[in-house]
């Protein structure tokens, strides 16, 4: 469409009827700089995005209008990634249990090509992938870190944001 999307308040407007009816912004998932909209707000690979308490705190704003909601797609990282908690009806304040509105989806391979899709050879990807790997990103099953000599959740605390990070003198790192 000779479109470039970027990660700014690069906007692209629909119309109907010769008038603006609607838009999308893609906006970065640092929390810091994706703040002061309001709408609908998609996530994409959210079980994969490094701080998502911030990044959920920001959408929860943009999105609190009531008319407006939080759309979260992604494969399954790990069953300790806090969007998995999401995923699974995370409980609300206080521990209490959050009411089980939460619409969720899934689709695993092998029903994509039982509604249609002819354009994946499940053979040539079990050969590619691990069994772990294939179950994850194609049968949406979250790999359980809990046992891992390095789990996910204490791997991000090491983490620090590449737009502030430099090293000592300009060293190679």
């Amino acid at each position: 469409l000779g479109l470039e999307l970027q990660g700014s308040k690069e906007q692209i407007v629909l119309h109907r009827g010769g008038k603006p009816w609607g838009g999308f912004l893609f906006l970065s998932t640092n929390s810091a700089t994706a703040q002061s909209y309001s709408g609908d707000v998609y996530i994409d690979e959210a079980c994969w995005i490094p701080r998502f308490e911030e990044l959920e705190r920001v959408a929860s704003g943009m999105a609190t209008l009531k008319h407006y909601r939080k759309v979260y797609v992604s494969t399954p990282s790990t069953v300790t990634h806090p969007a998995w908690a999401i995923w699974k009806g995370r409980t609300g304040k206080d521990g209490k249990p959050k009411k089980d509105s939460i619409r969720r989806f899934r689709t695993t391979v092998h029903e994509a090509i039982a509604g249609g899709n002819d354009l994946i050879d499940v053979e040539v990807l079990r050969e590619e992938y691990s069994e772990d790997a294939f179950a994850q990103l194609f049968l949406c099953r979250p790999m359980d870190d809990e046992q891992s000599v390095f789990r996910l959740a204490q791997m991000e605390q090491c983490q620090s944001d590449p737009e502030s990070w430099k090293p000592v003198g300009n060293a190679p790192v």
